[in-house]
């Protein structure tokens, strides 16, 4: 009877043991709970400092163009007025471009002129007063054939919503200019700003250097012709 009542109890001990061991409590002290602000609170940073990870780098911002010109064509008209003209002429022209555009930057253009002569104050004074033909040398027509590229591309805003966008460009290339005298050979250099309207209009306005031979009846010598031109366009 002893040794069933011992085999018993010790039977009993072995079975409540491990549920006791589960209910005691660990010896580490329990972290008290952070909630989601205070994590959030921690992160953040004074208003008028940036974080630190950020203040090492550099920030770039980068935009496409707005209407991409590789491979596109642009047609124009327009006209323009020669700034050094003899002193005894006044000269103005119209203008009609073409432009093959190999890339953003790169283009192609041909460009010809029809020019309007006139004689200017000193011109009438010297045929009305003095009965004198003035030995000028004024051009009929001019042609050109350049090669250009846009230095850089740009931005300007009219409003919060409305912007238009330009292009800065340089132009080099041979010319022929036809004289009363003659045809001439010339050197032109185009500089100017070329303004996007849309995707399809262009608003270019510039200035032209022809550097040609101007051949008169008493001398002859190189001479600078410069033109400030405005033309209208439509790109393809």
């Amino acid at each position: 009877m002893k040794k069933t009542t011992l085999a018993l109890a010790l039977t009993l001990s072995l079975i409540a043991a491990p549920a006791f061991g589960a209910t005691e409590k660990p010896n580490s002290t329990e972290q008290p709970e952070i909630s989601l602000e205070d994590q959030l609170e921690r992160l953040s940073a004074p208003a008028n400092q940036a974080p630190s990870a950020v203040n090492s780098e550099q920030l770039y911002a980068v935009q496409s163009r707005y209407s991409p010109l590789e491979e596109r064509h642009e047609i124009s008209i327009g006209g323009g007025h020669n700034f050094t003209p003899d002193s005894f002429t006044v000269s103005q022209q119209i203008d009609l471009s073409y432009r093959y555009y190999l890339s953003n930057r790169w283009f192609l253009g041909a460009t010809g002129s029809y020019v309007f002569n006139d004689f200017s104050q000193a011109g009438q004074d010297a045929l009305n007063k003095e009965g004198l033909i003035p030995d000028a040398a004024y051009a009929k027509t001019r042609i050109d054939a350049l090669v250009g590229y846009n230095l850089f591309y740009g931005k300007f805003r009219l409003s919060m919503d409305e912007v238009f966008y330009f292009d800065q460009y340089v132009a080099l290339g041979p010319g022929l200019v036809s004289f009363d005298t003659g045809n001439e050979i010339a050197v032109v250099g185009d500089i100017g700003f070329v303004a996007w309207i849309g995707k399809n209009f262009s608003l270019r306005f510039g200035l032209k250097d022809y550097f040609v031979n101007h051949v008169r009846v008493k001398e002859s010598g190189m001479a600078h012709n410069f033109l400030g031109h405005l033309e209208f366009g439509y790109v393809l």
